[in-house]
């Protein structure tokens, strides 16, 4: 009897050693976590802290001022570097065909005398005079037109131009034209409402004096049309 007791104590005392060196296993306790460990990484391994950016300030830096000697030598450049012209130019001057001017009608016709010059003009076109201006009525406006005899200094009586008794017209910068026969200056007046050519040649002793508003491109075409067909008499 006291060898099975021992028998038995022995058995249980085995049993009971190799249950508790057993690992425990995740199956064995569901409530534990487990962590795995990466076989790439020691035992302690602890991951070193994210560096942390610091904002940088971006200073602009202001261009240096040219030195003295530098607005030295501009300035003489100046001094002695022409400027450049300017230079502008009247738009292109339409014409009319052929067969249109042939059937225009003649100004001065035959009950006018002395007048060196004629020029023809579209039947549509009214006719009437009054003093030293003659209208050309093209619709509900017209073209103003006048002779001014025995000068050829354009710049002259653009300066002084005053018809009759009116007030003096002072006149823009002008430009200088070329249509057909006749070279001069197309200006327009200081309010920008009309628009004047005077016109001549050199071998014209007479200046030819037209007007218009400014506004009205049908009256600027129809005088550059008229232009082209303007012929000496004397």
């Amino acid at each position: 009897m006291k060898k099975i007791t021992l028998f038995l104590i022995l058995s249980f005392s085995i049993l009971n050693s190799q249950f508790s060196a057993r690992p425990v296993l995740a199956q064995d306790a569901p409530n534990i976590n487990v962590t795995k460990r990466r076989p790439d990484r020691p035992v302690g391994y602890s991951p070193a802290p994210s560096p942390t950016i610091q904002p940088v300030e971006v200073k602009q830096v202001e261009p240096a001022s040219p030195s003295f000697f530098a607005r030295l030598w501009t300035w003489l450049k100046s001094l002695f570097t022409p400027p450049i012209a300017s230079t502008t130019s009247a738009s292109p001057t339409p014409t009319a065909s052929t067969d249109q001017i042939s059937n225009w009608k003649t100004y001065p016709d035959a009950t006018i005398i002395g007048l060196p010059y004629l020029f023809k003009y579209p039947t549509s076109v009214e006719i009437s005079e009054a003093g030293d201006f003659v209208y050309l009525k093209i619709g509900n406006s017209e073209i103003r037109h006048r002779f001014v005899a025995k000068t050829k200094n354009i710049s002259s009586l653009m300066g002084n131009y005053q018809p009759f008794a009116s007030p003096k017209i002072i006149f823009s910068s002008k430009v200088p034209i070329t249509i057909g026969l006749l070279n001069g200056y197309q200006t327009t007046t200081i309010d920008g409402m009309d628009t004047y050519l005077f016109l001549g040649n050199d071998s014209f002793n007479g200046i030819l004096v037209f007007s218009y508003p400014s506004a009205n491109t049908e009256l600027k075409s129809a005088l550059n049309q008229i232009l082209q067909t303007f012929k000496f008499t004397n």
